[in-house]
């Protein structure tokens, strides 16, 4: 039983360092290469979910597959699946954290302030394509530059270490849903793990 919790714990620990490697080079590369200024507004609002959410999902999924069939010898339940994907999940939100952190204050500190600025203006532009009233994108804007200045100065700490739970909550959902989807039953005169 020792064996299997260090088992899980070295695994997911392993496994949420490259699964966090491999986002954060996402993040970087998709930072060098995607200008704000030249996408649409839905592009720009898509860009969060296919650099941030898609490469869990996958991760998840390949490696919680990969748990089941190398160190659960092809049999996992949905206790065990899910322990380990909110395990390596946890990681995966502590080294964003890190980088988001050193991202924010050292890499490109002016990034979140551009493209809060970037944002406003293409959130005016689609209103104004939608023919919304004045009134509503004049309040639209309003509210836009009250939650920037805050949005700045939390980028710098607060707001990477209060992903950490959310990460950890998505991460929980995703491994739940595979879990459910890869669980196999156990033989029934296999040894009680």
């Amino acid at each position: 039983m020792e064996n299997s919790k260090r088992s899980l714990i070295n695994k997911s620990l392993e496994d949420g360092l490259i699964l966090g490697g491999v986002i954060v080079f996402i993040n970087f590369i998709s930072y060098l290469i995607i200008d704000l200024e030249s996408i649409s507004f839905m592009a720009l609002m898509s860009v969060g979910v296919i650099v941030g959410i898609l490469p869990l999902i996958i991760g998840l999924v390949y490696f919680i597959k990969k748990y089941k069939k190398v160190e659960l010898g092809g049999v996992i339940t949905l206790n065990q699946g899910i322990k380990y994907g909110v395990l390596v999940t946890f990681i995966v939100a502590l080294f964003s954290c890190v980088y988001n952190i050193t991202f924010n204050n050292f890499i490109a500190p002016d990034y979140v302030k551009e493209s809060q600025e970037i944002i406003a203006e293409k959130t005016i532009g689609f209103m104004q394509d939608m023919n919304v009233p004045d009134e509503a994108i004049e309040e639209t804007l309003n509210k836009l530059e009250e939650e920037r200045e805050s949005t700045i100065k939390k980028s710098k700490f607060v707001s990477p270490i209060l992903s950490i739970p959310g990460t950890v909550v998505i991460g929980l959902i995703i491994s739940l849903i595979i879990s459910a989807i890869i669980k196999t039953k156990k033989p029934p005169f296999s040894e009680v793990v």
